[in-house]
């Protein structure tokens, strides 16, 4: 009988904007509001919340719901250089939920 074959070995990651030493606003202006919440959440990863926050807001300009979740979640705490802003967390969860996040209007609740 023939050898089975190895799976397919998985593709390396995407290189994502929080590995560039410099990302340009038109860096981020390039992006659709979906690669921007899937690269702000690959930046969060990484520990870099400057360039997170404005992926997420570059999303949520398009009235993305997981964007305006991510900037609410990352107001309600402070992190990073993001200050804490309670007042500021409730109206982009407000949005989120607004637009369909479930877990925004269970966080809003909670705030």
């Amino acid at each position: 009988a023939p050898a089975a074959t190895a799976p397919a070995t998985p593709a390396a990651p995407k290189s994502t904007l929080a590995d560039k030493a410099v990302v340009s606003q038109a860096d981020i202006a390039s992006l659709t509001p979906e690669q921007a919440v899937t690269e702000g959440k690959a930046a969060y990863a990484k520990g870099n919340y400057k360039l997170a926050f404005n992926l997420f807001k570059k999303a949520a300009s398009a009235n993305n719901s997981e964007a305006c979740y991510q900037i609410g979640m990352m107001l309600s705490t402070g992190k990073g250089e993001i200050a804490k802003n309670v007042l500021q967390a409730k109206v982009w969860l407000k949005k989120a939920a607004g637009a369909g996040h479930s877990d925004a209007a269970k966080v809003l609740e909670t705030l």
